[in-house]
């Protein structure tokens, strides 16, 4: 089951980069809507909802504390996901006529991102091992780093660049 969850997320973040990619290029894939694309992501949050949930096998006593601090986790982390989808589809809609000012701006945000991405993962890990336990906490960093790769890997994937470099 748990390769299922795997393999749908990554399904559903390579729907989100195709989309991703077309929205860069302001148009959509043939037979993929905004609202698909809502959905997707949609489905991707309550993917990564449901790898965390199967993947740390919680007591009832260390559920009942992780549920609030996830709900935050969650809220949070879905509007990083939308920065990064703003930062990638401002990045394609100017990839072709970039110049030195915008790329550096760029490089600022995508950094920006990545530091934000940390910071929560180590504030949430804190309080998770402060209200739970160390193990959880560092299966929760293990799960939330792991999500997070996979969605940055497919979007990366889909850049002009990295798939002239790839072919």
């Amino acid at each position: 089951m748990k390769n299922i969850k795997t393999t749908t997320f990554s399904t559903l973040v390579i729907l989100i980069t195709m989309c991703l990619n077309a929205y860069g290029q302001m148009t959509l894939p043939p037979g993929v809507t905004v609202k698909e694309l809502e959905e997707a992501k949609k489905r991707l949050e309550m993917e990564r909802d449901a790898i965390f949930t199967d993947a740390l096998h919680l007591t009832i006593s260390q559920a009942a504390d992780f549920s609030p601090i996830y709900s935050r986790y969650s809220r949070e982390k879905n509007d990083l996901d939308e920065d990064l989808i703003r930062l990638m589809v401002d990045y394609l809609k100017e990839y072709e006529h970039a110049d030195r000012k915008f790329m550096h701006e760029f490089i600022v945000r995508s950094e920006r991102y990545q530091k934000q991405d940390l910071k929560l993962r180590k504030r949430y890990f804190k309080e998770i091992n402060k209200k739970i336990s160390m193990q959880v906490a560092s299966e929760f960093y293990e799960l939330d780093d792991f999500c997070s790769t996979v969605l940055r890997l497919n979007i990366l994937a889909s850049l002009p660049f990295t798939q002239r470099i790839l072919k």
